[in-house]
């Protein structure tokens, strides 16, 4: 009888441990909360071991089953940390990349496609280009080759007031999309997309702060020019990749981007 109550009462313990670990399961992550949580773990296993005991009364079994699972441990340890955890990395790292990609492709659809027209625009160079993305020149290239020929072709800026004006107008209806891009937790990893939102966000700041663009002195000319080469140049390290992974996963999108490429001299959006 007195084996059947200790029984019960290590029960009722092990149940109310458990009770209290899926509690704490709940609660926010803290030292505190992590301490307790393991504790729990081992009452619980102390106060079934017990009941075991108390209606058993076979250590014998007790003490080799334990043995026999702590010998276990290291590979199980292994197991866990080698090769789940090299898995479930792998998967994260692939999650963010995917996530990174979309952030990107959103923001050269809102963004990122019209600053690059506009600067193309105002390059001298613009034609050389622009033979970077005839038909002909496009079969099998990859991203690194793209951003080689761009800027092999170089950039020399012609500015006035009336494409500062319209590059400051753009720059002013985007600045809070920029913003919000900029407190995404992934933009951490992706150096040369975050030199993109700051260089945008930067010549905002430069062109919004003078009250008029009409008579610059030339100093400040080409300060603003090697502020717009900045974004130009950040805007094309990152276009390729982006062109190509609409080309691999969103062949619609690429479709479109191709037909309105921002570095062509006249592009045609309509298909003939």
């Amino acid at each position: 009888m007195n084996n059947i109550i200790f029984g019960a009462i290590y029960i009722f313990f092990s149940l109310f441990f458990l009770g209290l670990l899926v509690y704490l399961l709940f609660k926010k992550r803290t030292f505190i909360r992590d301490l307790m949580i393991g504790i729990s773990l081992l009452m619980v296993s102390a106060a079934l071991y017990s009941a075991h005991y108390t209606f058993f009364h076979d250590s014998h079994f007790i003490f080799a089953y334990l043995l026999e699972h702590l010998s276990f441990m290291p590979v199980s340890a292994f197991i866990m940390t080698a090769v789940v955890g090299q898995i479930l990395k792998t998967r994260d790292k692939k999650k963010k990349k995917d996530k990174m990609s979309v952030l990107i492709s959103a923001f050269y659809s809102r963004s990122g496609n019209d600053l690059l027209k506009m600067i193309s625009k105002m390059n001298n160079n613009s034609k050389d280009v622009a033979d970077v993305f005839l038909p002909e020149n496009m079969k099998q290239l990859k991203a690194e080759v793209i951003i080689n020929k761009i800027k092999s072709a170089g950039i020399e800026l012609d500015i006035n007031e009336s494409n500062l004006n319209l590059l400051k107008e753009r720059l002013n209806q985007d600045i809070d999309f920029y913003f919000n891009v900029i407190q995404d937790e992934n933009l951490l990893e992706h150096e040369a997309f975050t030199d993109i939102i700051w260089a945008a966000i930067h010549l905002q700041q430069e062109l919004t702060k003078r009250d008029s663009l009409k008579e610059l002195y030339d100093k400040d000319k080409e300060h603003l020019i090697g502020d717009i080469e900045r974004l130009y140049n950040n805007l094309i390290s990152v276009w390729p990749t982006y062109l190509l992974h609409l080309k691999k996963d969103y062949p619609f999108l690429y479709s479109l981007v191709i037909r309105d490429n921002p570095f062509l001299l006249k592009s045609e959006v309509y298909i003939k």
